[in-house]
């Protein structure tokens, strides 16, 4: 992803993402990349076959949860936007205006399996 290898790219996630238009597609490698950036692939630690590396962040809008899951061949990564900001959970908070809308909330989660030694892109979910 970092190298902005189209065909390697296209080579993971083409299973998934072949009904997706342009945009669509440009959509999921952006996200990718956000995903990547936040997950330290060097400290993801390991329990038997399963392995975790889980950030959750404040930008005093929403708290956010980024991860990345391992269960034997199977890899997920996911992004989430759970709740508003610890900012706003005094009782008067919106009392003072803000623009924050729970309507926004989202996530999205991206299902990869080890196949032929190869990583695949084998299911993209999306809520909110």
């Amino acid at each position: 992803m970092n190298e902005n290898d189209t065909l390697k790219i296209n080579r993971v996630i083409s299973n998934a993402t072949i009904d997706f238009n342009i945009e669509h597609k440009n959509a999921v490698i952006t996200e990718l990349k956000d995903i990547l950036t936040k997950i330290n692939i060097k400290g993801i630690h390991w329990y038997n076959e399963n392995g975790l590396y889980k950030i959750t962040t404040d930008d005093g809008y929403f708290i956010n949860e980024t991860s990345i899951k391992i269960k034997g061949k199977e890899i997920t990564l996911s992004y989430n936007d759970i709740e508003h900001s610890e900012l706003l959970l005094d009782e008067t908070s919106f009392d003072f205006g803000s623009s924050y809308d729970s309507t926004n909330e989202y996530a999205s989660w991206y299902t990869f399996e080890i196949k032929n030694n190869k990583l695949v892109l084998i299911q993209h979910q999306v809520v909110g």
